[in-house]
C-alpha cells in the first residue's frame, strides 16, 4: 500500500498529530491580533484536524495534505450554499484572520465559526437535517459524484505503519470484495441527491436549541441511501438506541431498514469508518487493539462487534 500514495504525502499524514496541528494554526495566526490566543484541539486528528480559537470565535480546520485543497474549497462552498437554502450548518468564518485555504508548511487551513458547545444533536435532529439536504432541488453546487473509496487508499497507506501487515491485507481484500459488490449493484445508477457523506450525530452540534450540521468534507452527489446507511450502521453497532433510531426515521420520513440492498451500503460505511480509525494507529498506539477488533469483526461477521466510539 505504501507505493499507492506519494511518500511525501504519506509522511505528511503519519506525522500529523495534535502538536503539529497546533503549530500550524499558531503559524497561520502569526502577525494577526490572535497570535497569542489560546488554542484547543477539539478531536484527535486523522487526515484533518479541528482547532478552536475561542477568543476569535473561530475554528481552524487543518487539512493534512495539499491534495485535499479542492475538497476543502468545496466544503466551504457547500456550507455557504446550505445556509442560503435554510439548512442549519456551521458556517465559514465571515471575517477570517487570513485568507481561506491558506497553505502553511504543506497543510491547508480553513476558518469556520466557533460554536462554544460540545453537545451533539439528537438522531431526530439529524433526520430532519438530512431530509432538508436530500430534498434540495437543483441547481446544486459543483460536487463530485460519489466515490465509495474516496480517501480509503490514503488512509490504508497511513495505516500500514500502525497495524500488523495481516490486518492491512485483510482490509485491502475486503475493499476489493466490496468494490465488486458495489459495481454489480443498483447503487451506481440510482438517482442522485446532495449527500453529507459522513452522516452521524457526531457531525452535529447543538446550541441554544439549534442543531447545526458540520463537516462536509465527504459531501458529493449520489443515492440518498448512502447517508441513511451510515445512520443504520450506528444503530446496528448500538451507538443509537431503538428509540433514537425510530425518532430518526420519523424525522427523516422514510424507513429504509428493509431495503433489500441497503446492507451493502452499511457494510461499506463500516469499512470506511474502520479505515479512518486505522489511519490514526501509528500516531495513537493506544487505539491499536480497538482498530484490530474492528478489522477482525469485519472479516468475520460472526464475531460480536463491541466497537468503541471514536
Amino acid at each position: 500500500m505504501r507505493d499507492a500514495v506519494d511518500e511525501i504525502e504519506l509522511a505528511a499524514l503519519t506525522t500529523f498529530g495534535a502538536d503539529e496541528a497546533l503549530a500550524v494554526v499558531r503559524r497561520a495566526l502569526a502577525g494577526t491580533r490572535f497570535a497569542d490566543a489560546d488554542l484547543t484541539v477539539l478531536r484527535p486528528p486523522a487526515d484533518n484536524a479541528v482547532v478552536a480559537v475561542p477568543a476569535a470565535g473561530l475554528v481552524a480546520r487543518v487539512g493534512a495534505v495539499r491534495a485535499r485543497r479542492e475538497r476543502l474549497r468545496t466544503e466551504l462552498e457547500l456550507a455557504t450554499w446550505c445556509e442560503s437554502r435554510g439548512i442549519q450548518t456551521v458556517r465559514p468564518a465571515g471575517s477570517p484572520p487570513t485568507e481561506q485555504l491558506l497553505q502553511v508548511d504543506g497543510r491547508i487551513v480553513t476558518w469556520w465559526q466557533y460554536l462554544p458547545t460540545a453537545e451533539r444533536g439528537t438522531a431526530q435532529a439529524l433526520g430532519r437535517l438530512l431530509r432538508q439536504l436530500h430534498r434540495q432541488p437543483p441547481p446544486w453546487p459543483d460536487l463530485p459524484p460519489l466515490n465509495p473509496w474516496n480517501r480509503v487508499r490514503r488512509q490504508l497507506s497511513a495505516a500500514a505503519s500502525g497495524i500488523p501487515a495481516a490486518d492491512l491485507a485483510g482490509l485491502v481484500d475486503l475493499r476489493d470484495e466490496l468494490d465488486r459488490r458495489w459495481s454489480a449493484s443498483r447503487w451506481p445508477a440510482e438517482p442522485s441527491a446532495i449527500l453529507h457523506g459522513d452522516a452521524h450525530v457526531g457531525n452535529t452540534l447543538s446550541i441554544a436549541g439549534q442543531v447545526h450540521l458540520l463537516d462536509f468534507e465527504d459531501s458529493c452527489l449520489g443515492p440518498r441511501q448512502w447517508d441513511i446507511a451510515y445512520v443504520i450502521g450506528s444503530w446496528r453497532l448500538g451507538w443509537l438506541t431503538d428509540a433514537e433510531f425510530d425518532q430518526f426515521v420519523a424525522a427523516y420520513g422514510d424507513d429504509l431498514r428493509d431495503d433489500a440492498d441497503i446492507d451493502l451500503l452499511v457494510d461499506i460505511s463500516l469499512f470506511r469508518r474502520t479505515c479512518w480509525y486505522a489511519s490514526r494507529a501509528s500516531r495513537e498506539p493506544q487505539i491499536v487493539d480497538a482498530v484490530r477488533h474492528r478489522i477482525a469483526t469485519l472479516l468475520d461477521p460472526s464475531l460480536r462487534r463491541d466497537w468503541r466510539r471514536s
